[in-house]
């Protein structure tokens, strides 16, 4: 998988399960709250969070068969292709975040803490 492609995935999966989970609470009836605001004047910078990224990610040369262009996540492949190949590879970490703005629940009619 390509890094672009884990970001994008891991970064909508992380909003959308948020959302999920508070529509999950809403319609079950059960209490709780994810990601509480308390109402007011507050601003959207208020709300923002970071998601951390430290991930491994390998660029390759591959010898025989295609090769595909891009930073790749390091995963691990088990299986047999029939083929053989020549690969030289560097494995590099890579850690940086993502500031994003979480769904979050306005709270009104429970007092702040």
């Amino acid at each position: 998988m390509e890094l672009r492609e884990f970001v994008t995935s891991t970064l909508v999966q992380i909003l959308e399960g948020v959302g999920d989970a508070q529509d999950h609470l809403v319609k079950s009836g059960r209490k709780g709250i994810i990601n509480p605001t308390w109402g007011g004047g507050e601003k959207l910078y208020d709300h923002v969070q970071s998601v951390s990224f430290d991930v491994a990610v390998t660029v390759s040369d591959k010898a025989g068969g295609a090769a595909n262009a891009g930073i790749k996540v390091m995963a691990i492949d088990i299986g047999a292709k029939g083929s053989i190949e020549a690969q030289n590879s560097n494995v590099s970490r890579v850690s940086f975040a993502i500031p994003i703005v979480p769904p979050y629940t306005p709270v009104t009619d429970v007092q702040k803490p």
